[in-house]
């Protein structure tokens, strides 16, 4: 292709980006003539197997763009789909549908050169992105006096950083293990589409649902029931049937504040799924039941999943994993919303608070002192 194609096909591969909206105003066909048209049923039908192929794998499935009128109908399909989204309107359904636009959109960025990364950077407003490797007035008299090693590819203000990163729990996301120059943080090519990747889920999770009319709703009426399907049927696998002994009150505010993400279709950290897991399996959770809460996120994957949570329960592995202590937690950020049971000298575990707690709610609420504490032999041994 020439020029011109290569840079449909850019919009094709990215279709949230400011360009493609002004290329559909310019160039594109009425609302009315993609619902209604046979020219475009091909159009109509990729905009629902996007979000069918969100909701059943996580990822949107990408066309070979051979042509002119398949990457056409590529950048038409986008705010279809984002309509089609939009009229089955299910929280469950736009979690997993943004989720998976960002993902396909990252795993693309992975075949790109830096300079495309931090073009696309710029227009989803990541903040101040610069290349590391652009002659210095790029980044002007800021940095001239810091060698910038050969392993950073771009360089990120620290402000930019933040607001994206503080979603992120891993440690080598946290603002003190990263390399600093005047204020802007050192990134690798693959950190940068990271970031990218989680500001592209943002942006298109903000925008959604769209209004829809009742045009919209007659066009795709079959489609939306089929998608109302798949989701009932996605949460009626595993909903949680019978939490026996489990009580929400005597959970530790670490555990709730992760279990209210995933009830809310975020995606906690992997670091965060790790320690809930553990923690549910010390409690008597089964591999089912944990399975329900799990099935939640977003970017659930049930054989995975599976998989993983055997591993730690010990099934497979043998092994039953501890969850972290208190010390740990707050080192890794997962210690969020502390209470005053959380600051008692001795609490040090987060099985501890939910021990402790059980007892107290018992005994009709009544406080544990250290010195009772002691008494009852309470010593932390997790």
């Amino acid at each position: 292709m020439d020029s011109a194609g290569s840079h449909l096909v850019f919009l094709a591969k990215y279709p949230f980006l400011s360009a493609t909206r002004e290329y559909l105003k310019e160039s594109g066909p009425s609302l009315e003539t993609i619902l209604a048209s046979p020219t475009y049923s091909e159009v109509r039908q990729r905009a629902f197997l996007r979000v069918r192929e969100a909701l059943n794998a996580g990822l949107v499935p990408r066309p070979v763009l051979l042509d002119e009128v398949g990457v056409e109908n590529e950048i038409l399909s986008y705010p279809l789909a984002r309509m089609l989204v939009s009229a089955v309107d299910d929280p469950f359904l736009i979690s997993r549908y943004t989720l998976a636009e960002s993902k396909t959109a990252s795993k693309a960025f992975e075949k790109e050169d830096t300079e495309s990364i931090v073009e696309v950077s710029l227009d989803q407003e990541l903040g101040k992105v610069y290349l590391t490797k652009l002659p210095s007035y790029e980044i002007g008299d800021l940095l001239k006096d810091f060698q910038i090693p050969s392993r950073y590819d771009a360089l990120i203000h620290f402000s930019d950083f933040l607001s994206v990163s503080i979603s992120f729990n891993a440690s080598k996301w946290k603002l003190v293990n990263r390399d600093m120059f005047r204020g802007y943080v050192g990134l690798t090519k693959e950190e940068l589409g990271r970031l990218l990747e989680e500001k592209v889920r943002k942006n298109i999770q903000e925008g959604l649902p769209v209004p829809v009319n009742d045009m919209i709703k007659e066009a795709f009426k079959e489609q939306i029931g089929v998608l109302r399907g798949l989701v009932a049927e996605q949460k009626a696998k595993f909903r949680e049937k019978d939490l026996g002994e489990y009580s929400t009150e005597r959970t530790p505010p670490c555990v709730k504040n992760i279990m209210e993400m995933l009830a809310s279709h975020e995606n906690p950290s992997h670091e965060a799924r790790f320690f809930l897991a553990t923690f549910l399996v010390h409690i008597g959770f089964g591999i089912d039941r944990m399975m329900a809460v799990f099935s939640r996120a977003p970017d659930f994957n049930e054989d995975i999943a599976r998989y993983q949570l055997e591993q730690i329960s010990g099934d497979i592995s043998g092994t039953k994993y501890t969850p972290p202590s208190c010390g740990t937690l707050k080192t890794k950020g997962l210690c969020l919303f502390p209470d005053s049971l959380c600051g008692r000298d001795w609490m040090t575990h987060p099985l501890t608070y939910y021990k402790i707690k059980g007892r107290s709610l018992k005994a009709g609420n009544q406080k544990f002192s250290n010195g009772e504490k002691a008494a009852n032999g309470e010593n932390n041994k997790d």
